[in-house]
Order: C-alpha cells, then structure tokens, then sequence
C-alpha cells in the first residue's frame, strides 16, 4: 500500500506543471496573470491563484509602471530582464495561440523597460494587432501597449490617429486618450495630427484635444 501511495505521489509531481518559480511557460504563466483593460498587466497569481504581486486597481493612472513594479511582476512570472527579449519573441511570434489579451499585456511591460532593446520590433508588433486583430480584446490591449511605450515612431502616431478616426467603438478607443496624454509633447509636432484629431465626432475628443493643448 505505501509503495502504491509513492508512486502516486512521484507520478503527481512529473506531472505538475513547471512553473512558478522556475522557467516561464507561457501557457502556463499567462493564465497566472490578471490584466487591467485600463492598467494593463496589474498582478500576477501562483498556480494556486494566491496573489503573488499586485500594483492596485485596474485605474489608467496605474498604466504607466515604474521600474521597481515592472521587475517584480514580471520576476513574479519567472521572467527575468536577462530573459526579456526572447520572452518578447516568443510571445510575439505565438500570441494568436496563447491568452491573446495576457500576451499582449506582458510584451508590452517588457517593452516600457528603458533598456529594452527589442522596443522598434514590439512596436510594430502592436501596430499590426491593433489594426488586423479580428479580438476587440487584443486591440485595445494594443492601444494601451503603444501608450506606455517611452516614445513611438511618426508611422505609429499616424496608425493610431487613423484607427481613432475609423473605430466607433468608444470601450475599444477609450486607451486613444491615454496614448495621446502621454506622447502628447511629440504628436504637437506632427503636421495636422491635430486637426485630424479635431475632426473626429467622439466623446474622447475633447480631453484627447485637452491633452495636446495643455
């Protein structure tokens, strides 16, 4: 009967899945994560869902992450900044067979770092989800990725107006606000992204018109 109960236990422990802490999975990893729609990547649970980590309440002035918050969530997910850009990789290349929105969330933590060097590839990764994704979920995912990136390219500014220009899903659009809000110093200086943004019939667009002018 003993020997019985052991080799249940040993076949119980090869088949737990790896993780938490040891090599991130990202099958396994991203369902430990809860995201925010407004705050992006807030906490990261352990295999028996216990909060390991957490920076608050899904509110947008939570999207934006210091440094210290960034390590430890993403430490939390067995990510290390060693790890960052073949984790980035991995994810980016396999996203549409992953937890879409978590994917999203954890590539663009990983790309707000201000020593992450894969930061032009994530960026035009984002892009592309925001404009060919048929997940609503994964778009807006994707506006708010490209808005805490530390800077954007003149390209994404002009991908990200004309998306507010032709989306009138205002829950989809709503992170438009914080991407202007936080390049809004390098959109003044983008010839008629202003007027554009003015002639667009949204209720954001008086605080995305706000943010530019302040």
């Amino acid at each position: 009967m003993k020997a019985q109960l052991l080799a249940l236990a040993v076949s119980a422990l090869l088949l737990a899945p790896v993780s938490a802490k040891g090599v991130f999975t990202a099958k396994i990893d991203l369902k430990r994560c809860m995201i925010g729609n407004q705050a992006g990547l807030l906490k990261v649970l352990s295999l028996q869902r216990k909060v390991l980590f957490t920076r608050g309440i899904d509110d947008r002035d939570q999207a934006r992450m210091d440094e210290a918050s960034r390590t430890a969530l993403l430490s939390a997910l067995n990510i290390e900044p060693d790890q960052y850009a073949n984790v980035a990789d991995q994810l980016m290349r396999d996203w549409n067979k992953l937890p879409r929105k978590e994917a999203i969330a954890v590539v663009s933590a990983i790309a707000a770092s201000p020593d992450f060097a894969g930061r032009d590839k994530v960026e035009t990764f984002l892009v592309q989800v925001m404009k060919t994704s048929t997940d609503i979920y994964a778009r807006r995912q994707a506006i708010l990725g490209l808005a805490v990136l530390p800077g954007v390219r003149t390209d994404t500014v002009d991908a990200v107006v004309a998306r507010y220009e032709t989306c009138q899903n205002l829950w989809e659009t709503f992170p438009i606000q914080q991407f202007v809000e936080y390049h809004a110093a390098q959109i003044r200086s983008e010839k008629d992204v202003r007027a554009r943004l003015a002639a667009v019939k949204s209720l954001y667009t008086p605080s995305v018109l706000g943010y530019l002018d302040t």
